[in-house]
Formats: structure tokens, C-alpha cells, sequence
């Protein structure tokens, strides 16, 4: 029963079907970690993590993802290493940890090579495209991308649209404009997607073709998809702003400043690092330990063969105390190096700390510098009017509605 149920999760979302966080995947991970079944273990920790970043659980999904990580890695499995991977550099990047993000998108793709997997090096490389972007190391994205283009045949029907959609997107960043207007037109070949509606309205809008960007705009905002929904509300602002037309301007900015704030709530930098930090330094202290218990192991036969060898051949004595006094020195070594990670787990708390009022610090800096359009926008909010505003005016309101 349980392996079925674990099976029908796996092909719901293979399918890109709903799944419902039901108790049947808690049942799994009770019931494989009892029978020590680790692969298993590991396959239900990721669905339940894949459940609940659907559920916008993202600290939660990411805690069950670190250990299937530290388990998985023990077991050679590569496909799910890459699957592993490639969830913590999505929810790194969703967090705003993009550094991290793209550490896990490197370790996606070496998985995904090793995997012999086409379609898993397609989205690996997809990943890695995205982390660099977000970094704005756009030689990285090139670079990237064109291997991208070269994986294209051997992506799966169900990932293709996205896929090209994407390689439009990428194209676009590192100034292929021609190149990046073809790949959106073959995404919409392959099936109508949002984001190549936003890629080829951002064309259009270039052209002057106000009518039809709209319509592509008008069914890009249908996504689920929150970056990209604010990215085309940001264009639609800019251009109604550019056109004089401030009153649409402030409108969509609205918009744009309730979808902002739900992006901003599933940005949890801190609380994500912490929390990877955390599970690593907890599974590197339980690995010093095995191997302290190892030594301790190995030291205790050992003097059990030296006490043997006392009784039998006492000229060996000294022999003996010598190769005791090798093994103290060995179990003091290792108590030495574990001393020395308990030193850095430490260090790396205060870091983590300090790191938190810098950025602090940050937040009340650009609250300082938004102020006045935080004023305009209360004061709008509250019913007032914007008779007497000046153009300074609409603008300060429209940074403070991104800020």
C-alpha cells in the first residue's frame, strides 16, 4: 500500500497534476524510515516538501529537503540527488538567497550529467540559467543558455513550452533580441504558456503595437506565476507612465503593490539560511561523532590485543604502551576537531546574527527613502485627493509602490 501510494504522488506530479497534502505521504516516511527502507525514506521526504512549497510551507519544505539531501548523498542515487538539488536551488531562489541558489543549481546539473538523464540536464541547465540571472552575471547566462539551446530536442513534450519560453527570456538578458523573439513564437507552438505572451508583448510594446501587447500582457497576468505576473505589471506601469497616463499608472501600480507584498511573504532569507546552517552543522557534528565512535571501536580492540599480548609475551611490554599512546593520541585528535566544528558552528551563529542587523539597518534606511510616497499613498488611501500633485509627486507615490 504504501509503495502505490508513493508511486501515484510521483505521477501526479510527473503529470503536473494536483496533488492533496493528504496523510498517506506521512504515512510513507513513518513507515519506510521504521523499515529503514532509505531510498524510499528519502523519495516521500521530497514529495512532502514538493506538498508543502505548494502550500507556500517553504522553511518547512526546505528542513525535510536538507535531510533527504544529507541521506541521499550516502546512496549514489543521481536522479534523486538531482531532484533534490534542484528543490532547494527553486526554493533559494524564491527566498532571495540567490548566492545559495546558485550553489544548488551547480550541484543540480553535475547530478543531472552523472543522471545520463537529456531532460535532466535541460532543466538543470534552465536552473542554472536562472541563478545567474538573477546575479546579473549574464556572460554565465550566455554561456548557459546556448548548451541550453543544444538539449532542446531531447526535452520532454510536457517541459518544452517552458523551456523555450525560458531560452526567450535568457536570450532577451544578454541582448539576442532577434534570437529572443523567435524562441517566444516556437513556445507558443508548443502550447500557450504566459510567459511567452509577456516576451512577445515586450516586443510589440517596442514597435508601437499598443493593441496587441495588451492582449498578450492581458493573458500573462492570468499566471499563478508571481515573478512574472509583477514583471508584467511593472511594464504595463512604465509604459502608462511614459504615456502621461497616471491615473492607469497608479492603478496597475496598486496591483503591482499587492502582488509585491505576496512575493515579499514567500521571501524568508534569514529564517532559510539559519535553518540550512543549522541542519548542516547538525549532520557534520553526527559524522565527527561516528567517526570518534570508530576510533573508540578500533581503540578498544586494540587494547584488548595489547592485554592478550601482555600475558603472553611480556618482553613486548613497552611495544605495547607505545601503540596506546598512538591511539590516546589519535582519540584526542579527533576530540580536538570536534571541538574546533563546535568553535565554527558558533562562529557562524554570530555571523548570522550580525548579518540580520546589517540588514535591518538596510530596511530602515529605504524606509527613509520611500517616505514621502508612503505619505502620498496613505493620504490616497485615506480618501484624499491627488488635485495639486505634481509630477515629483506621482513618481515618489510610484517608487514607494515598489519599494
Amino acid at each position: 500500500w504504501h509503495y502505490y501510494q508513493l508511486l501515484k504522488t510521483r505521477v501526479l506530479f510527473s503529470l503536473r497534476k494536483p496533488v492533496v497534502n493528504d496523510s498517506a505521504i506521512d504515512d510513507c516516511i513513518t513507515y519506510y524510515k521504521r523499515m529503514d527502507d532509505k531510498d524510499k525514506y528519502i523519495q516521500s521526504l521530497y514529495y512532502k516538501g514538493m506538498l508543502l512549497s505548494n502550500e507556500g510551507k517553504t522553511a518547512e519544505a526546505v528542513t525535510l529537503a536538507k535531510e533527504a539531501e544529507h541521506l541521499a548523498s550516502g546512496l549514489g542515487n543521481q536522479t534523486l540527488l538531482y531532484r533534490i538539488y534542484s528543490n532547494l536551488s527553486y526554493f533559494n531562489m524564491i527566498a532571495g538567497n540567490d548566492a545559495k541558489a546558485l550553489q544548488y543549481a551547480r550541484n543540480t546539473y553535475q547530478a543531472a550529467v552523472k543522471s545520463g538523464n537529456d531532460n535532466n540536464v535541460a532543466n538543470a541547465l534552465e536552473r542554472l540559467c536562472a541563478a545567474f540571472t538573477r546575479l546579473q552575471e549574464y556572460d554565465s547566462v550566455k554561456h548557459y543558455n546556448k548548451a541550453l539551446m543544444g538539449y532542446v530536442p531531447h526535452v520532454v513534450k510536457a517541459d518544452k513550452a517552458r523551456i523555450l519560453a525560458t531560452i526567450s527570456a535568457n536570450c532577451y538578458n544578454v541582448g539576442e533580441r532577434e534570437l529572443s523573439r523567435q524562441y517566444a513564437c516556437r513556445s507558443l507552438k508548443e502550447a500557450p504558456n504566459h510567459h511567452a505572451y509577456y516576451m512577445l508583448g515586450v516586443f510589440y510594446i517596442q514597435e508601437g503595437n499598443e493593441g496587441k501587447t495588451w492582449e498578450l500582457w492581458t493573458k500573462a497576468l492570468e499566471t499563478k506565476n508571481l515573478e512574472i505576473k509583477t514583471e508584467v505589471l511593472r511594464y504595463m506601469a512604465d509604459f502608462k507612465k511614459s504615456a502621461g497616463e497616471y491615473q492607469e499608472a497608479l492603478r496597475l501600480n496598486d496591483s503591482l503593490l499587492f502582488y509585491l507584498d505576496s512575493l515579499k511573504r514567500q521571501k524568508q532569507q534569514e529564517k532559510l539560511l539559519v535553518i540550512q546552517e543549522g541542519m548542516d552543522n547538525d549532520f557534520a557534528m553526527k559524522k565527527s561523532e561516528h567517526s570518534i565512535f570508530a576510533i573508540f571501536i578500533v581503540s578498544s580492540i586494540v587494547t584488548a590485543l595489547l592485554a592478550l599480548s601482555v600475558i603472553t609475551y611480556r618482553k613486548r611490554f613497552y611495544r605495547s604502551e607505545a601503540r596506546m599512546s598512538v591511539a590516546q593520541d589519535q582519540i584526542n585528535e579527533y576530540e580536538r576537531k570536534l571541538k574546533e566544528v563546535e568553535a565554527k558552528a558558533t562562529s557562524r551563529d554570530q555571523e548570522l546574527a550580525n548579518m540580520s542587523q546589517l540588514l535591518d539597518a538596510m530596511r530602515k534606511q529605504k524606509a527613509g527613502i520611500v517616505g514621502r510616497g508612503k505619505v502620498l499613498y496613505d493620504a490616497v488611501k485615506d480618501g484624499g485627493t491627488k488635485t495639486g500633485w505634481q509630477k515629483d509627486d506621482y513618481e515618489r507615490f510610484v517608487e514607494h509602490c515598489r519599494a
